[in-house]
């Protein structure tokens, strides 16, 4: 078995309770903050409550693929989720599986093979999913 060259430093339990004095996080994401140094309220609000995400309903149509999906379960149709191999990509993939599943969807997932289709949307992939 390979051992790790690095030695995870973890924060004392009184450490993170001094931080769910104020906000009730989960254990873990109380070590991700201390671990990060933000110690003060206002890091921790800047932190947790940035504004960096875009509104996803500024995508052109979002409004009918919500729709779409919303009657895709509602109709017990499956849903296919078309990924991609980056890290990105597979991340975004289970996050829709799992809230389309959690939703009460079907759902499946394709992440085509970078070495025999290449990058991007594959016709031929398209036409084996139906």
């Amino acid at each position: 078995m390979l051992k790790s060259k690095t030695k995870w430093k973890l924060h004392t339990v009184d450490e993170v309770g001094e931080l769910n004095k104020d906000v009730a996080l989960h254990p873990l994401i109380q070590q991700l903050i201390l671990s990060r140094q933000l110690t003060t309220p206002e890091q921790l609000e800047s932190f947790l409550n940035d504004d960096l995400l875009h509104d996803p309903f500024e995508f052109q149509d979002m409004e009918k693929v919500v729709a779409r999906i919303q009657e895709a379960i509602e109709l017990g149709q499956p849903i296919l989720i078309y990924g991609d191999y980056d890290a990105d990509g597979v991340t975004a993939t289970s996050i829709l599986m799992r809230a389309i599943t959690e939703l009460g969807g079907m759902v499946e997932s394709y992440i085509p093979n970078r070495f025999y289709e290449g990058y991007g949307p594959n016709e031929d992939a398209f036409m084996q999913a139906v």
